[in-house]
């Protein structure tokens, strides 16, 4: 479909940041934690990912009231619940997160190489997405 002229008024651009470097990657979720006001949700394969700094940042933004949502396949899952709700999907293929439905970040499960975006219409559709795949995970007793 060829998007009319007045369709092409109310897009907004959006900028796609490329981080490359487990460090950086790391880095800029941490960052992204940090900024979070109200809502975090993340998808990701492995909480051994979030192990050490990022841990203490989920920690802090807790402690700031923010609401942190986590659905994985496999990790500590007893440590994680002390700062997130958590529930645990049979698979998942990389890594997502969504923070106050205004920035992304996107990656494969090893986390080398990420996008990045500060848009509200990405953070929404990848909010919704992870929407369903937290619906979908299984609750923890």
């Amino acid at each position: 479909k060829k998007i009319s002229e007045k369709e092409k008024t109310n897009i907004e651009p959006a900028l796609i940041w490329g981080i490359r470097g487990q460090e950086a990657v790391m880095k800029k979720m941490m960052e992204i934690l940090k900024r979070a006001k109200n809502d975090v949700m993340i998808n990701i394969r492995d909480l051994s990912m979030l192990d050490g700094a990022v841990f203490d940042t989920l920690d802090e933004a807790k402690n700031r009231g923010v609401k942190i949502r986590i659905a994985t396949q496999e990790g500590d899952l007893k440590k994680y619940q002390q700062v997130a709700m958590v529930r645990v999907r049979d698979t998942i293929y990389g890594f997502d997160i969504v923070s106050d439905e205004k920035e992304i970040m996107v990656g494969p499960s090893l986390p080398v190489v990420a996008a990045w975006v500060d848009n509200p219409e990405m953070a929404l559709h990848v909010k919704d997405f992870l929407t369903l795949v937290w619906k979908d995970a299984k609750i923890l007793k």
